[in-house]
Formats: C-alpha cells, structure tokens, sequence
C-alpha cells in the first residue's frame, strides 16, 4: 500500500546578513555542533567534505526526549542562490517516513542588511497513513537554539574567586542580597555534581523569573570550570533547555582572574528574546562576589 505524500514550509528571520548566514550553512559540519552542542551530539562526514553535492553526513542528535542518528546527503548546492538540498538515505527518520524524504534550505536577505530570511521545507511520503505528520521536524529545524557567552576581568586571584564559586550557596546571598533572596538546597550539598538547589530571586532580581531550579552536571576544580543546568521554575516557561557553564582563569602574575560565563539555550517559542538578562546577571553577580571577596 502506498505511503502518504506531503510536504512541510517553515521559515525564520534572522539578524545575520545572508551571506554570512549562508557561510554558517555551508559550514555546518563543523558550526552547528559548536553553537548547540547540547542538540548536535555528533556531525561524521562519511564521504566527500559536507560541502559538495554527494557528500554524506552523519548526524547523532538529542531530541530532548530521545537520541536519534540521521544519515543525510547533499543532492545540489547553489552558492549565488544560497540554496541546498538534501535527502535522508539512513538512519531513525526512515523507520517513519519511505527514503525519498528530501530537505531544502534558502537563505535570502531582507534588504539594507537588515538580517535574513531562513526558509525551510521537507517532501517525504510516510511509511503508512497511522504515521503523524513530521511537525517535531519542522519545530527541530526551526526551533530558535543558541548560545551567549559573556566575560569579565576581576581582581581576586583565580583560586579565591573560584573558591567563592564553589561555595555559591553562602556567598551569592551575601554577596548580592538585593539579587539571591535565598538559595535552598534540595539534593546533594551544592558541591558535588548531581546537586540540586533553588534560587529566589532579591527585589532586583528579574520579576519575570523568580525561581529557578539548577542541577550541577559538571565540576572541574583542576580547570576551574563549572557546568548547571536548569531542571525547573520561571526559566522554563520561555526556554525548553538551559545550559550554564563558568570558568575561572588567572590572568598572570596574580593580577587578578578572567571570568567566563556562557549558556545554551533553546526557546519554547520564536518570540521568545535571547536570554541577555541571564548573562547580565551573571556577570553583574561575579562584580558583587569580587567586592565581597576583596572586602571581607
């Protein structure tokens, strides 16, 4: 019995001119595991550089729900048009849907410089007709994911600093009393990895988001480097998927420390700002520490 034919449209706008939007699309093998690292698991070029028409690729990408390995392979690529085509020839996807699923990107500019539009469509014939149509696709190549980093220079030595951070639980609240109201732990001793705790927000705390629950996934103190994510509370009503990552390191001579902060992040919805509040509060937040360590 034959499959069911459709066909999915979807389109974004972005800030990036289109050429250098195009470049990052040419370039994905190596750019898109490097601003969603969390989603894109792994990029294998099998055959050819992921560049030219032929060329196959193997993805391994988390879902959120699943892990999931898509084999794909560039049918044509129009550099003047910023256009690319590509079908799927193995992988998870082919369980659902028959092997002639077939991808096309393009990528125009708005005019003036003024961003780019993003355009995104998929041909695929289902398996059979009990087979939903593959709107997690669309929502997957449209989903507005990235990433912010943000740094700043303090004048405690690293291993202080990063001692203060280490011990955040008793210093951000008295660091910054008017930003960290409280932070109660839930599990573990907001050291080791695996800990879990919640913050509330001070009275200049952002009002849109006045607790947010955190896991501690990583810890380096070698490294000085720290990795959280968010597992509940206000932050999850505008991002689906939240990633923080802090490193401390000397800046030489003892002449105090570079503090690096940056996160991965995926909205619920287009319409949702990128979090530059967070990395506002982040660096705002290491300032009062620095004070507080250079004055206790």
């Amino acid at each position: 019995m034959a499959g069911v034919v459709g066909k999915l449209e979807a389109e974004i706008e972005v800030k990036s001119n289109a050429d250098k939007f195009w470049n990052a699309i040419r370039d994905f093998a190596t750019i898109l595991p490097k601003v969603s690292p969390s989603v894109y698991k792994s990029i294998h070029i099998i055959q050819g550089d992921a560049k030219v028409p032929g060329s196959i690729i193997k993805y391994t990408l988390d879902m959120g729900n699943e892990v999931v390995t898509v084999t794909e392979r560039i049918e044509d690529v129009d550099d003047a048009k910023r256009t690319l085509i590509y079908s799927v020839i193995d992988g998870d996807l082919l369980k659902y849907f028959k092997s002639n699923y077939k991808g096309y990107i393009s990528v125009t500019p708005k005019g003036d410089d003024n961003g780019s539009i993003v355009k995104w469509s998929a041909e695929f014939e289902k398996v059979s007709q009990e087979v939903p149509e593959p709107i997690f696709i669309k929502e997957f190549a449209t989903k507005i994911v990235g990433k912010l980093e943000a740094e700043t220079e303090v004048k405690s030595n690293a291993d202080k600093f990063w001692g203060a951070i280490r011990d955040f639980v008793t210093i951000f609240p008295k660091a910054s009393p008017t930003d960290y109201k409280s932070i109660q732990i839930l599990e573990g001793d907001g050291k080791v990895v695996g800990s879990v705790y919640t913050t509330i927000s001070g009275d200049q705390g952002n009002e849109a988001v006045k607790t947010v629950t955190e896991k501690i996934e990583s810890v380096d103190d070698a490294k000085r480097t720290i990795i959280y994510s968010v597992i509940d509370g206000d932050l999850l009503k505008y991002y689906k998927r939240y990633k923080g990552y802090v490193n401390v390191t000397p800046k030489g001579d003892d002449n105090g420390s570079l503090v690096k902060w940056s996160c991965e992040y995926e909205k619920a919805s287009q319409d949702v700002p990128e979090p530059n509040f967070m990395a506002e509060a982040a660096i705002n937040t290491f300032l009062k520490v620095d004070h507080y360590i250079l004055n206790a």
